[in-house]
């Protein structure tokens, strides 16, 4: 996997202030990622992948966003950082301007086969890329 940019982003963030997570926590931002996604027509993820000349396969980093956000959280239960992760989770909206703790963007380019977007609020945080 190789990380493919950083980038700054800036936006206004959803109401996700949760202490614990659970996997009715997780399932429901799956579906409301799912919902906004479907509603733009991959858009935003369309554009995002053309500026930086990846493969315009948006539902490829629908799939691999959803399965990375749920990596992160099985790292972070295992780190016991379910608060941090509740913070990093509120972070993860479809568009990035929803987000207003955001300020950076990591998309992944798993081997050419799978891409996955993340925003974060620093370099450093609940996104441990040594664990990837």
């Amino acid at each position: 996997m190789r990380l493919v940019a950083a980038v700054a982003e800036r936006g206004s963030l959803a109401g996700w202030a949760i202490v614990t997570m659970s996997e009715e926590i997780l399932s429901q931002w799956e579906k409301d990622f799912r919902t906004a996604a479907f509603a733009d027509e991959l858009a935003i993820f369309r554009d995002h992948l053309r500026r930086l000349d990846l493969p315009d396969n948006p539902h490829i980093m629908l799939e691999g966003t959803i399965r990375l956000v749920r990596m992160c959280a099985g790292y972070a239960m295992m780190d016991n950082r379910n608060e941090q992760f509740s913070e990093f989770l509120a972070m993860q909206t479809y568009d990035p301007a929803k987000a207003t703790e955001a300020h950076y963007v990591y998309t992944f380019d798993i081997c050419g086969k799978a891409f996955a977007r993340v925003l974060v609020e620093a370099k450093e945080g609940i996104v441990d890329l040594s664990d990837m």
